[in-house]
């Protein structure tokens, strides 16, 4: 019997393939796969705007004070804004 994929354990897998990648993850990467079945199952908390300045604080270091425009940074940025619209 497997376990489903969850949010967190997809996140430690792309944090992996990302510093491989010098920051991204390829499109059919294991880690993409995995994002994809994480997203089938429900998350438990949803991207905050915390985390996401967080995680967007830590790619600019890593990039010279730029988060490139197809990073995970970016994305966990968007899905903030999103999330914080709905609360609404």
């Amino acid at each position: 019997m497997t376990k489903p994929m969850t949010p967190e354990a997809a996140g430690r897998i792309q944090k992996a393939a990302a510093k491989k990648h010098g920051g991204n993850v390829p499109k059919n990467d294991f880690a993409a796969r995995a994002q994809k079945a994480a997203a089938k199952n429900p998350a438990k908390t949803s991207m905050t705007s915390e985390a996401a300045a967080r995680i967007q604080s830590s790619t600019a270091k890593k990039h010279g004070g730029n988060v490139p425009k197809d990073s995970f940074a970016s994305r966990a940025q968007s899905q903030a804004a999103k999330n914080s619209n709905r609360k609404k």
